[in-house]
């Protein structure tokens, strides 16, 4: 009998032990919690980040870090990232404007850099931007202009074909420009295959350099 109540007390101690060294290793566990990080301006867009800033110290952001005044950092936009706006829409990185108001979640590393570069868990658009009106205009609708039914010469170029694949005239970067689909950026990619590299000296060659930076 004495013999059982020792073995269950070792067995108790042990037990103690495990869980108390168990407890310890969770303790130490580092543990990411998401919280809004920052409020401000977008000042700069990059193909998978944005630069945000609570302010700038000169009327204009020139691009330079001392331009730059209060809280910044650079923050990573992956593929899980939440975007949306004050309308409740469910937006992509290519929605987000210069001088766009949004506020900033994180989760994880924070990079104690001026800017911080840390990951956004979440991006909320507070306020948009006041975004310019852009007009498809030209002869063969290649142009996509500020300006609304401008024209243009009406010869035909290699290339204007690829224009009916779902491209789309908005505001970029404070000017119009277009924006390819998938499908018009293979389209003018064929087309420097089977004209050659002389298409791009057109007055529609900048298409074709889009085509080729969709894909980089």
């Amino acid at each position: 009998m004495e013999r059982k109540i020792i073995i269950i007390l070792i067995t108790l101690v042990v037990l103690t032990i495990i869980l108390h060294f168990l407890g310890f290793f969770e303790k130490k566990t580092p543990e990411f919690k998401e919280e809004k990080y920052i409020a401000g301006n977008v000042y700069e867009i990059s193909k998978k980040s944005i630069l945000v800033a609570e302010g700038v110290v000169t009327e204009d952001y020139n691009g330079r870090l001392e331009d730059l005044s209060g809280n910044a950092g650079w923050f990573k936009v992956e593929e899980n990232t939440e975007i949306t706006d004050s309308n409740g829409n469910s937006l992509v990185l290519e929605d987000i404007k210069k001088d766009d108001y949004v506020e900033i979640w994180t989760m994880g590393l924070v990079m104690e850099s001026y800017p911080v570069q840390a990951t956004a868990s979440k991006i909320f658009i507070k306020e948009r931007s006041a975004e310019k009106k852009c007009f498809v205009g030209g002869c063969s609708g290649e142009l996509c202009v500020d300006v609304p039914e401008m024209a243009s010469t009406c010869e035909f170029l290699p290339g204007m074909e690829c224009l009916k694949e779902e491209m789309i005239c908005k505001s970029v970067d404070e000017g119009c420009d277009w924006v390819l689909s998938e499908e018009a950026a293979k389209c003018f990619l064929k087309i420097v295959e089977e004209e050659g590299e002389g298409v791009k000296e057109t007055r529609i060659g900048h298409l074709f350099q889009k085509a080729e930076d969709f894909f980089d």
